[in-house]
């Protein structure tokens, strides 16, 4: 299990709520850029979560990817809740998806 900052690191994460996997997207993507054209100061509000997760590829299970989906424990399936993380850190147990590198929009696919 690893601990990630989102803020360090510049990432939203987004979860699968099926499995293990977590897909991170980049404040600095040209796709969110686009749709929102600067990252929101204050934090993103529920209707600004659904449009990204609208726009985003299903993972492999076929599952959507969620911003508030709980991590999984890869062997058992269980919903792993953590109370000791802060308020911009997420867990990865399994498969950690980088949003540019494997292009994770709906509408650019090719």
């Amino acid at each position: 299990m690893q601990i990630y900052s989102a803020g360090f690191s510049d990432v939203v994460p987004f979860a699968c709520p099926v499995d293990s996997a977590v897909l991170t997207i980049s404040v600095y993507d040209k796709t969110l850029l686009a749709m929102f054209r600067e990252y929101p100061r204050s934090g993103w509000s529920e209707s600004q979560f659904n449009a990204v997760e609208s726009r985003l590829k299903p993972h492999s299970c076929g599952a959507r990817f969620r911003h508030d989906a709980m991590p999984k424990c890869p062997h058992c399936g269980v919903s792993l809740i953590s109370s000791v993380l802060g308020v911009s850190e997420f867990v990865v147990v399994g498969e950690i998806i980088d949003g540019q590198a494997e292009n994770a929009w709906l509408d650019l696919e090719s």
